[in-house]
C-alpha cells in the first residue's frame, strides 16, 4: 500500500525521475512551454510551482535551494529575474496543462494519444500574468478611442 506517498513514479527509479524533472523544469523556465505526456506534465507542475514560489522572494537561501533543484545557471537566473517578479502578486497556479491532439490521426475525431505507444499528450506552459493581459487590453482600447473616424469620409 502506498499510503502518504504523493506523486507519480513515472516507471523510473528515483535518480532518473529527478533528473527528468530537473531537465523538464529547466526547459519550462527557459522556453515557458513544454510538450510532453500528460503524466509527466502533471508531475512537472508540482515540481515547477514550488520553485516559482521560492523565486518570488529573492534571497541567497532560496537561490541555493532552486539551484540544487534545477542545476542550470541560465534557468535559475531567468526564474529569479523575470518569472519570480512576474508572479510576485499571484498566490499559486503559475502553470497550465493543455491536452494537445495528435497530428498523426486521419480521423475526424480529435485523438489525444501518441500513435506509437498510446501515451496522452499535453503542453504545460506558464500562465500570462493577469495584470499584463489587462494592461494590453486597456492599451488596445485606448488606441481605438484615440482614432477618430468620419462617417462621411470617402463619400462625395
Amino acid at each position: 500500500m502506498r499510503h502518504k506517498h504523493k506523486g507519480n513514479r513515472l516507471s523510473r527509479k528515483s535518480s532518473h525521475r529527478l533528473s527528468l524533472l530537473q531537465n523538464l523544469s529547466s526547459d519550462l523556465i527557459l522556453h515557458e512551454s513544454v510538450e510532453t505526456t500528460l503524466a509527466k506534465a502533471k508531475e512537472l507542475k508540482r515540481y515547477a510551482e514550488k520553485m516559482i514560489t521560492k523565486a518570488k522572494v529573492d534571497s541567497v537561501h532560496n537561490r541555493r535551494l532552486v539551484i540544487s533543484k534545477i542545476g542550470s545557471s541560465d534557468a535559475y537566473k531567468k526564474l529569479f529575474e523575470d518569472i519570480g517578479n512576474r508572479f510576485k502578486d499571484r498566490d499559486g497556479g503559475y502553470t497550465r496543462i493543455i491536452r494537445i491532439p495528435s497530428s498523426n490521426t486521419k480521423s475526424k475525431f480529435k485523438s489525444y494519444y501518441r500513435k506509437g505507444d498510446g501515451a496522452e499528450l499535453a503542453r504545460i506552459e506558464l500562465v500570462r500574468d493577469s495584470n499584463q493581459s489587462a494592461d494590453n487590453t486597456t492599451s488596445d482600447a485606448d488606441d481605438n478611442t484615440n482614432k477618430v473616424t468620419d462617417p462621411n469620409n470617402g463619400t462625395d
